[in-house]
């Protein structure tokens, strides 16, 4: 089964499909991604792209952390890092409009994706949140730099140094999200925002984006580097193992 989903098309979608993994972002995951977003970037008459989780329990619940448990070394972390970097600069780089339709989770590193795509829509019932340093790292996909351009550095320091999943709600008062619909409206309410969009000139969408996103260009060799030494320390090894084995024996929901 194919990790990731591509529609191409003046709208094209992209689908995280792991629902049973709830679309966790590995390294597959994350370069197939940058696939199709350098895919759709270069057709001319895609003028918007979607990103959205399968099912509806999970836009991305994060990182996939029995990937990041089998990170043993320095290099092999930055190389991780690195693939989620490109991922992120994939999509801030496209001269397209990219939308984050959220249903459900999303965490870590699927918070992260959503961050960097340039328009959010989440439904009522979507929970978010960076929840790295409960597992003893630190986030790894660009949230220590673009979550306070977005909500502020008070604010997200309150969501990153306490690990605390927030609402939907919470979400859209603080500027995390740009709508809330629900979850039966979610995809008719982006597919209306992409038509706002095509009725712009695509060269200005283009240009605007550009201007927007260089104006708010931060380093992220702060956040390499912090992430790297947080996945290799003791800290880090001990909080991933024991949530995978929390994962193991949870009790699973009778249907």
């Amino acid at each position: 089964m194919a990790k990731v989903l591509f529609e191409p098309g003046v709208v094209s979608k992209i689908t995280i499909n792991r629902p049973e993994k709830y679309n966790a972002l590995d390294a597959e995951t994350a370069m197939l991604i940058t696939k199709y977003v350098k895919k759709a970037s270069s057709e001319s008459r895609c003028r918007c792209i979607i990103i959205t989780g399968a099912g509806d329990k999970a836009f991305s619940a994060g990182a996939d952390v029995s990937h990041i448990a089998k990170l043993k070394t320095k290099q092999e972390a930055g190389s991780f890092f690195d693939i989620l970097y490109k991922m992120r600069k994939g999509i801030t780089e496209s001269p397209k409009v990219v939308i984050a339709v959220i249903n459900g989770y999303c965490l870590g590193g699927g918070n992260e994706l959503a961050m960097a795509c340039d328009l959010r829509i989440a439904s009522t019932d979507s929970i978010f949140g960076q929840p790295e340093a409960k597992l003893g790292i630190i986030p790894g996909g660009g949230a220590t730099y673009t979550l306070q351009s977005i909500v502020g550095i008070s604010r997200a320091k309150e969501i990153i140094l306490t690990g605390e999943s927030i609402s939907a709600g919470k979400a859209l008062r603080i500027g995390l999200v740009n709508m809330l619909c629900d979850k039966r409206d979610l995809m008719k309410s982006a597919l209306e925002l992409c038509e706002s969009v095509v009725l712009c000139s695509p060269n200005a969408v283009a240009l605007a984006k550009s201007a927007i996103n260089g104006a708010a260009k931060t380093d992220y060799r702060y956040e390499r580097r912090a992430f790297v030494d947080s996945v290799v320390s003791k800290e880090g090894r001990m909080g991933i193992s024991a949530f995978i084995e929390r994962s193991r024996t949870k009790p699973r929901k009778k249907k």
